[in-house]
C-alpha cells in the first residue's frame, strides 16, 4: 500500500466526524423524525417506552443536543446561572453542591459566575454577561453593589433568586435560614450553662444576617434578664484572623469574659486559638454555619447548623418555578437553624 493510500485510509470519513442528528436517531430507532424530537425534549405525549427506546438509541449514537438550536427554537438555554463573591467561603461548597444536584436533576446545565476580583469583575459581568442572556435564570450570592443591575433584569423578565438574603431588596425573591432564631437558641445554650459575659463577635452590621443575629443574642439576654453590654460586641470580618484578632482585644479590655458567640464558625476557630485551655472551662465558645472543620477542631466546635445544601436545592426550585412558569414569583423562604452542641461549651452533646 502505498503511503497516499495509507494516509487517506487512517483519516476519519466525514461521515464520521459528522455530528449525530435527529434524523439519525429517527433511521435507527425506526421512528418518526417529529417522534424523536417529542421525546428528546421531554414531551407529555410521547409514550414512556418509546421516549426510553429514543434516549437509548440517542446515547449509542452519542448524540449531544445543540443547545443554541434549542435555544432559538424554544426560548430557553435551559441553563441557570449562579453568581458568587468568592469559592474561598467555606459554608459555599455546601451550597454550591445542593445547586447542582437540583440543577442537574432538573435537566439543566449551571453557569458560575464569580465576583472575587471585586468591582471589575462585578462591572464587567453587568457589562457583558448580562446583556447576552445566556441562562433562563439566575441564583446570586452577591455584593450589595449589584443588586440595582439585578432588580433591573429581574423587572424585564429574568427569575432571579438571592441565596443567603444579605439585606437586600425585598422585592427580590430571596432563600435564607433563620438567623435570628440560630443566635437566640446559642444564646439561651450559653445562658443555661450560666455564662453570663457572653461576648460577641460580630461580622459586617451592613449584612442583614449579621443584624438578625444580633437581635437574636438580644432577646436572649432580655429573656434571662442580663444586660446587654455593648462594649461586649466587637466587629470582625468572618476570617479566623478577624476572630482571633476580636477576642484578642475583648479579653485585654475585659478579662471576666466566660463566653463568645461567633456570628461564624471561622471567626469561633480564631477565637479558641487565643483562648486556648480556657475552652470550655472558662469560656464557652458558640459558632455559626456549622462547616465541616467545626468538628475537627480540639475540642469540637458548638455551633448552629445552616441548612446551606437545602438553601441551594430551595433557590433552585424557586428559580425553574419562575421559568417554568414565566413569571417571578415573589417569595422569601427562610429555613429553620438548629444547634448542634459539641465540647467547646461543656455538658451534655447533641442537637436542639
Amino acid at each position: 500500500m502505498d503511503k497516499q493510500a495509507a494516509g487517506s485510509q487512517s483519516r476519519a470519513s466525514p461521515r464520521q466526524l459528522r455530528r449525530t442528528t435527529i434524523d439519525d436517531i429517527a433511521r435507527a430507532a425506526g421512528l418518526a423524525k417529529a417522534t424523536v424530537s417529542r421525546a428528546l425534549n421531554g414531551r407529555d405525549e410521547v409514550h414512556p417506552t418509546t421516549r426510553e427506546r429514543v434516549l437509548q438509541t440517542a446515547s449509542e449514537l452519542g448524540y449531544v443536543p445543540q443547545a443554541a438550536a434549542h435555544a432559538l427554537r424554544t426560548g430557553r438555554s435551559r441553563c441557570l446561572g449562579l453568581l458568587l463573591p468568592s469559592v474561598q467561603w467555606p459554608w459555599l461548597v455546601d451550597v454550591l453542591q445542593g445547586v447542582a444536584d437540583a440543577v442537574s436533576d432538573a435537566g439543566y446545565t449551571l453557569l458560575l459566575f464569580s465576583t472575587a476580583k471585586g468591582e471589575q469583575t462585578e462591572r464587567e459581568f453587568v457589562a457583558k454577561v448580562l446583556p447576552s442572556r445566556p441562562m433562563d435564570g439566575l441564583l446570586l450570592i452577591v455584593p450589595p453593589g449589584l443588586i440595582p443591575s439585578i432588580r433591573d433584569l429581574a423587572a424585564h423578565g429574568l427569575p432571579v433568586v438571592v441565596v443567603d438574603d444579605r439585606g437586600h431588596p425585598a422585592e427580590l425573591p430571596s432563600v435564607s435560614s433563620a438567623n435570628h432564631q440560630g443566635a437566640l437558641l446559642a444564646t439561651r445554650h450559653l445562658l443555661g450553662l450560666g455564662r453570663r459575659r457572653i461576648a460577641v463577635v460580630a461580622g459586617p452590621m451592613d449584612y442583614g444576617c449579621c443584624r438578625d443575629r444580633l437581635s437574636g443574642y438580644r432577646e436572649a439576654l432580655d429573656e434571662a434578664s442580663v444586660a446587654f453590654d455593648p462594649s461586649l460586641v466587637v466587629d470582625a470580618n468572618f476570617t479566623m484572623a478577624g476572630g482571633r484578632t476580636a477576642v484578642a482585644s475583648l479579653v485585654a479590655r475585659d478579662p471576666t469574659i466566660d463566653a463568645v458567640f461567633a456570628m461564624n464558625d471561622l471567626m469561633a476557630i480564631g477565637a479558641m486559638d487565643v483562648l486556648g485551655d480556657r475552652v470550655p472551662t472558662e469560656v464557652s465558645v458558640v459558632g455559626f454555619d456549622d462547616i465541616a472543620a467545626a468538628e475537627l477542631t480540639r475540642p469540637q466546635l458548638t455551633t448552629v447548623h445552616q441548612p446551606l445544601y437545602e438553601m441551594g436545592q430551595t433557590a433552585v426550585s424557586l428559580a425553574l418555578d419562575a421559568i417554568e412558569g414565566g413569571t417571578t414569583v415573589q417569595q422569601n423562604v427562610m429555613l429553620p437553624t438548629r444547634l448542634v452542641v459539641r465540647d467547646s461549651c461543656g455538658g451534655q452533646q447533641g442537637d436542639q
